[in-house]
């Protein structure tokens, strides 16, 4: 049986509110994912989470500031995944192996592909969202591999934060417009592994002491 935001006898304690709001996000999370943005109804999540409108108003007062959580939420498990390899005491062609097959994998996740097309369709309306997305998603991991190799011993190049839109840049490239424009396309481990090797094996090139 499906727990729900409603209760009986007065509050939940921490834990259980805790839980319920996680379900809640699950449920709202694939309510965006099948009918997008513009399509997607409170009173739908709010029925699918046993939930009245009035208590998923009292959480999130708009649609928009429902979505945004979201979000939110996916991006900070992407963004553990990801940042782990940044952290290691590697030399510098490891991490960016890792961190640049990451990437790329999470691309290449259908879930995330959706909400890309939902953020695309939906930023004439809402262009905050797409903002949003960007800065604390790809624009947060730029902004991460930049300050990896700005303290990497290694790294010789005069400006890390353009060095690494140049590499997360040169990951995607190709993958992202395929993603996006072609609801079939997919990729195996081992093509992607064989690109992100050229690609670091061309950006060691330049910007990594021999």
């Amino acid at each position: 049986m499906v727990n729900n935001l409603r209760h009986t006898r007065g509050r939940p304690k921490a834990s259980e509110a805790a839980v319920r709001v996680e379900k809640l996000l699950e449920i709202a999370t694939d309510v965006f994912l099948e009918y997008g943005y513009s399509q997607a109804k409170m009173l739908d999540i709010a029925i699918r989470a046993g939930a009245s409108k009035s208590s998923l108003y009292a959480l999130y007062p708009t649609k928009q500031a429902l979505f945004i959580e979201v979000i939110s939420k996916r991006i900070t498990l992407l963004n553990e995944q990801m940042d782990e390899s940044l952290s290691a005491d590697e030399e510098l062609p490891i991490i960016l192996q890792q961190f640049s097959n990451s990437l790329v994998m999470t691309l290449m996740q259908d879930d995330l592909r959706t909400l890309f097309n939902i953020l695309l369709a939906e930023k004439t309306n809402f262009p905050e969202l797409a903002e949003y997305f960007w800065q604390s998603g790809p624009g947060k991991r730029v902004e991460n591999l930049g300050a990896c190799l700005a303290s990497h011993p290694q790294f010789i190049g005069n400006e890390p934060y353009r060095a690494a839109e140049i590499f997360v840049s040169a990951c995607w490239g190709v993958f992202l417009v395929k993603s996006l424009l072609i609801k079939t396309f997919t990729v195996s481990p081992e093509d992607i592994a064989m690109h992100t090797r050229e690609v670091v094996a061309v950006f060691i090139s330049q910007y990594c002491k021999k």
